[in-house]
């Protein structure tokens, strides 16, 4: 009973990256180095998806297929190389499956997601990085990375996926981006 308290009080607080597919609650862990799969119905574990370094942020896809979980943990960027050079990940899970379908290299480590209405792009804040990936959710890559403002945080994409809004923590603006270019 204490832990569906405790699922209750983070998703109603709404300071977790809980994704839901019915009726199933999705919870990174961060340091845990796990995502863990929570019936909402009595507030059991059901699920246990280990191998996500530091998971923060989680996204399900629109049929609950597949969950996109940024990372925390981001390694140094090596004397010479290029600003961009990936040194963190978004992890791919497929929950029926039980395991990480695919990681996928990203610049700087990951705050929230956001995904497009039509499953096809996952938008990942960079906060270190000033910017957003817009990740190719079939294909498992960044197709775009786009500039922001300072410290990007929460993403959210209108209904239609035409447009998305940036949150940047760093001088209190929002981007608006225009998807459909």
């Amino acid at each position: 009973m204490a832990l569906k308290a405790c699922v209750f009080g983070l998703v109603c607080a709404g300071n977790a990256a809980v994704a839901f597919a019915a009726p199933i609650a999705y919870i990174p862990l961060g340091s845990g180095n796990a995502v863990i799969a929570v019936d909402v119905a009595n507030g059991t574990i059901v699920k246990h998806y280990a191998g996500i370094e530091n998971p923060h942020g989680l996204v399900a896809t629109p049929d609950g297929e597949y969950l996109i979980a940024g990372s925390l943990a981001e390694t140094p960027i090596p004397a010479g190389a290029p600003a961009d050079t990936p040194n963190s990940k978004l992890y791919v899970i497929h929950p029926a499956h039980g395991h990480v379908m695919a990681e996928i290299p990203v610049s700087g480590w990951t705050h929230h997601q956001a995904i497009t209405p039509d499953g096809k792009y996952v938008l990942s804040t960079h906060p270190t990085r000033g910017g957003i990936s817009v990740v190719d959710v079939v294909g498992n890559k960044v197709f775009r990375v786009i500039d922001t403002g300072p410290a990007p945080n929460y993403t959210l994409i209108t209904k239609d996926g035409k447009h998305a809004y940036v949150s940047n923590s760093g001088d209190g603006t929002i981007s608006e981006i225009d998807l459909g270019s």
